[in-house]
């Protein structure tokens, strides 16, 4: 290891001086976004001998996390990431708890495709099973301005009030697959501090409970008693029986 370490090190002393360390110094540098400092403090590192000779190989504890790409046209001479090609054929994905960070990520991709045609639909595939409420209301007031029809198809499991969002799609254009989960609760939330504080928490935790209950009577048509009962406990429910409850309108056979 220690022949190992010395060997590293004398690399990036010698880029300049040898074609091939400096081309492996270039690699990782600028195509695999290392800096050059920690060259010299790798955690690990693998010899391999190749026809050119001995090559070190590094790598860092957190490597960086590199997109997909897809090659499109003639001669595949256009690169683009996953993201970047799913949002061309205006497709998002939800598939982490929403917070603040993926709420405003999916409110921009709704408005840029918005602007970009109001009358070509926009797919909104979910696999969340929880989120902030206050996120959510973020992304429900999104899909009520804009203009273009949203699908959504739920993949996966969708839970708490991940499930307002799947309702809040266009009527008629929101689906599940076949195996899919859809659970309902009541919204989260603690409270902590003083009596008063403690009060004035219990009292927006219960404001935002009816907000999030309107909002899922409005897409499904049920009375927000019904919504209520329905989310007194956690329930689970299959794809038929989200139709039954007007949450979607179809299964993806």
């Amino acid at each position: 290891m220690t022949h190992i370490a010395r060997l590293g090190t004398s690399l990036c002393r010698t880029t300049q001086s040898c074609p091939r360390e400096r081309r492996f110094f270039h690699y990782t540098v600028d195509q695999r976004g290392v800096q050059s400092r920690p060259l010299t403090s790798y955690e690990s590192s693998s010899l391999y001998e190749s026809g050119a000779g001995l090559v070190c190989m590094a790598r860092r504890e957190r490597d960086p996390i590199i997109a997909p790409v897809i090659q499109l046209g003639e001669n595949n001479e256009d690169v683009v990431d996953l993201n970047g090609h799913l949002l061309r054929n205006r497709i998002i994905f939800l598939g982490e708890r929403i917070n603040d960070q993926v709420a405003v990520k999916t409110v921009a991709s709704l408005l840029a495709l918005n602007s970009l045609s109001t009358e070509d639909e926009i797919k909104l595939y979910i696999n969340c099973a929880a989120g902030s409420s206050y996120s959510v209301v973020s992304i429900l007031d999104t899909m009520e301005a804009v203009k273009a029809p949203i699908s959504t198809v739920a993949f996966g499991m969708v839970g708490g009030n991940a499930v307002q969002i799947l309702a809040a799609g266009t009527k008629g254009r929101r689906f599940s697959m076949p195996n899919a989960r859809i659970m309902l609760q009541q919204p989260n939330g603690g409270a902590q501090g003083s009596a008063d504080e403690v009060n004035i928490q219990t009292t927006e935790l219960n404001r935002t409970m009816k907000m999030m209950y309107q909002f899922l009577s409005n897409s499904t048509g049920l009375s927000t008693d019904r919504i209520e009962e329905e989310c007194d406990r956690e329930n689970f429910l299959s794809p038929k029986e989200a139709v039954g409850l007007g949450i979607i309108d179809g299964i993806v056979e």
